[in-house]
């Protein structure tokens, strides 16, 4: 099994009927976790933020949808005005150091913070 499958299977087991989570940009993790999560029935709903300048999210958000998932799209600046809706948030890390500190893209500190 590839790293990938363990996370997405330990992840999957976070998701609970009615959740919405919004994600970032776009990563393969999360994209497995999510499709693993609605393949076991899970009801759902996803967020996909997004930002410039590749506007990754909207091929993340493609992917999803033709899953069969729920998905609503929002830019990095308007993600406040979802925040209420919010019950758990998946994104991806590009690398994680010995004091547990995660590095990952451009505006997920934003996006963290702001849940």
């Amino acid at each position: 099994m590839f790293a990938h499958e363990l996370i997405a299977a330990s992840g999957c087991c976070l998701i609970n009927k009615g959740d919405v989570i919004p994600t970032y940009a776009s990563s393969h993790v999360v994209e497995v976790l999510l499709k693993k999560a609605c393949d076991e029935q899970k009801k759902f709903r996803v967020i996909v933020v997004d930002s410039r300048p590749k506007f990754e999210g909207r091929a993340l958000m493609t992917q999803l949808v033709e899953h069969g998932i729920s998905c609503s799209y929002v830019l990095l600046t308007g993600v406040s005005y979802v925040l209420k809706e919010v019950s758990k948030v998946f994104m991806c890390a590009a690398g994680l150091f010995a004091n547990g500190s995660i590095m990952s893209r451009l505006g997920t500190a934003v996006q963290a913070v702001s849940h």
